[in-house]
């Protein structure tokens, strides 16, 4: 018997991979900051199960709320600033 993977389950286990790979990047970013500020105590703040809870808190907070994602892992500064403007225009706009 074969295992068939569906286009859902591939897109799924694509999501999970980007989200995984998320956290950890963001747990790196945030040891590296706390590094930076030659800060040593333990906390939540680079604890991987605690971020993954408050990723998944946030991600649930803005489904609820409807309000846009904008995805800024490849963007500069600026050029965040300009979607979060576009963003804003088309909902005056509307």
């Amino acid at each position: 018997v074969g295992h068939f993977v569906t286009v859902a389950d591939r897109a799924l286990a694509q999501k999970a991979a980007r989200e995984c790979f998320g956290v950890e990047r963001l747990v790196q970013i945030r040891s590296q900051r706390l590094m930076a500020l030659n800060e040593n105590s333990v906390t939540d703040y680079t604890d991987e199960e605690a971020v993954r809870a408050e990723v998944t808190e946030a991600s649930r907070l803005f489904q609820r709320r409807k309000w846009p994602i904008i995805d800024v892992s490849r963007r500069s500064v600026e050029e965040t600033a300009a979607a979060i403007l576009n963003k804003l225009n088309q909902r005056h706009s509307q």
